[in-house]
């Protein structure tokens, strides 16, 4: 490990700002507008398996039923109640993509507003959660075989899989590396982005003085203070959102909500 009397490689401010922001605009505007089979909508092919073809029934009073009714009348229909979810999920995306409800700096998280929020009982949510929450207001028409609940299982495994490698994409482009292209060592010392610094500095217990950090201290130091205001960043229903966009952690991460892993 680097000691405190080594150069320390910089942290969290591998580029610059203004580019980032807008790089990651333009990829969020691909995502959603540019691409057919956004990260949450499965391609074709999985869209042929039985757990995205099976006829469905939206249960009563389905608030989700009435939000795609009133958002897309020429897709889904309020007097019609029976839709697959390969229908569904297609109409959701185009609503999301239409009013833009995702954060542009990390598009993987989409951000409702009252109404959707209404309609999904959250206030945000990961792009691998919104099936399963598409589906809490689905019962199916008709009870599954056994092949095609295997079927089913073993789709939903590779769309998982394939999720995944979509939503390492964006990463892949732009790997956490120092100016220098030193590789990212969890076990290092770095200097923190002022922004940055002043988050880790309001948790009790943090040096007033202290610029550079071990890379697993700072891990320490954020769950502290993510910890401090869980009842702030979090949804009791979707915990697995951070919702920092009036915070000073969105200002230094530049997100308006990020997934905890």
């Amino acid at each position: 490990m680097l000691s405190f009397s080594e150069n320390p490689r910089p942290a969290f401010a591998y580029r610059d700002a203004d580019a980032e922001v807008k790089d990651q605009g333009e990829k969020a505007e691909e995502v959603f507008n540019n691409d057919p089979a956004p990260s949450y909508l499965p391609s074709e092919e999985v869209a042929n398996q039985a757990i995205y073809y099976a006829t469905r029934r939206f249960t009563q009073n389905s608030r989700l039923h009435q939000y795609l009714a009133d958002k897309c009348p020429n897709v889904i229909y309020e007097t019609k109640k029976e839709y697959n979810l390969f229908e569904v999920l297609t109409a959701l995306r185009r609503v999301i993509a239409n009013e833009q409800l995702f954060d542009p700096q990390n598009p993987s998280v989409v951000l409702c507003d009252p109404l959707l929020e209404g309609a999904l009982d959250v206030k945000a949510l990961h792009v691998s959660e919104i099936r399963d929450q598409v589906c809490k207001q689905f019962h199916p028409k008709f009870p599954h075989s056994s092949v095609e609940t295997q079927t089913a299982t073993q789709t939903q495994t590779n769309f998982f899989n394939n999720e995944k490698n979509r939503l390492t994409t964006l990463a892949d482009h732009n790997p956490i590396v120092s100016p220098l292209c030193v590789p990212f060592n969890v076990e290092g010392m770095y200097f923190v982005k002022p922004a940055f610094l002043m988050v880790l500095r309001s948790v009790e217990g943090v040096s007033k003085t202290q610029v550079v950090f071990p890379y697993r201290e700072v891990a320490n130091i954020l769950y502290k203070y993510i910890m401090m205001k869980s009842d702030i960043f979090f949804d009791s229903r979707n915990v697995r959102i951070a919702l920092v966009e009036n915070d000073p952690l969105g200002e230094a991460f530049g997100v308006k909500a990020f997934a905890r892993s």
